[in-house]
């Protein structure tokens, strides 16, 4: 992108490129609406980091949260177990990439 310092931005990117790619090995294992999730919040963190839109507020990731976890036990009737346990730390860390909102909240030094 002409006219984009990415030097600010370059935690948030190695940070979500790092748990995108770990969302890449389980994608057999967790449903394909988690993995959307996952790609969805890393969009949206980069896209408020770049100033295009807002990040949620707290009612909304709370909401966000509560919802993604209600599917999980819909799904799985659990949240024990390889599966729906998974599936569970690649919802919570979709919505951790959009509280990430400080330069050490992100994978940097």
């Amino acid at each position: 992108m002409p006219g984009v310092d990415l030097k600010p931005l370059r935690p948030l990117l190695w940070c979500a490129g790092a748990f995108l790619l770990g969302v890449l090995l389980h994608v057999q294992r967790v449903p394909v609406w988690a993995s959307t999730a996952a790609v969805a919040c890393a969009a949206w963190s980069v896209a408020a980091a770049l100033g295009l839109v807002r990040l949620p507020g707290r009612i909304v990731k709370s909401i966000l949260a509560l919802g993604l976890t209600a599917a999980i036990l819909a799904m799985f009737h659990t949240l024990n177990g390889l599966t729906a346990g998974t599936a569970l730390l690649v919802v919570m860390g979709s919505i951790k990439l959009l509280e990430a909102t400080a330069r050490r909240d992100r994978c940097s030094r």
